[in-house]
Order: C-alpha cells, then structure tokens, then sequence
C-alpha cells in the first residue's frame, strides 16, 4: 500500500509540475504580449477602445456606453425609493 500511495503521489507530483510549467510559459508569453503593447500613451489606448468596429450600429454602441456608466441598486420590496420612476424626476415631483 505503501508503494501504492508513493507511486500515485509521484505520479501527482510530476503532472503537477508539468502543468505548472505549461501555464508559466503562458503567462511568460501574454506578459511579453503585454509589454510590446505598452508603448502606446494613454491618450491612444483609450481612443483605440472609442473606435467603433465596422458595421456596427451606433445605436448599440451608445446603448452600451450607457450601461457602462449605470449603476444598479437593489431595493428591499418595501421602499419607497423603489416606486421612483425617471419620469418622477424630471417632471420635479420628488418629495424633498
């Protein structure tokens, strides 16, 4: 039994040194991907995710770009402050 659990704890050793190498090397890869990256200032990166694909609509992207900036609560059921509706708001209804 002992030879049993010897080999099998050699056999786990190996297959995780193996796999530990094999993500090392990617990691090593992606790392050196990121770094060729990096020599665009931060001006152009950020209009290089501005540019819309080719035949996109842009009324996704702008959906999209809404969502981006939306922030989401979750209310308890019995709130108040989830009856509000954005046309509570603009109309200036709100109870102050």
């Amino acid at each position: 039994m002992n030879e049993e659990l010897k080999s099998m704890t050699d056999h786990f050793c190996a297959t995780l040194e193996s796999e530990t190498e094999k993500h090392a090397a990617i990691l090593a890869e992606t790392t050196r991907g990121l770094m060729s990256n990096s020599k665009k200032s931060y001006k152009d990166a950020l209009l290089d995710n501005l540019s819309a694909p080719p035949n996109v609509d842009p009324r996704i992207l702008a959906r999209e770009g809404i969502k981006a900036q939306q922030i989401l609560f979750n209310l308890p059921a019995n709130s108040e402050t989830r009856e509000l509706n954005q046309s509570k708001f603009s109309q200036g209804s709100m109870r102050h």
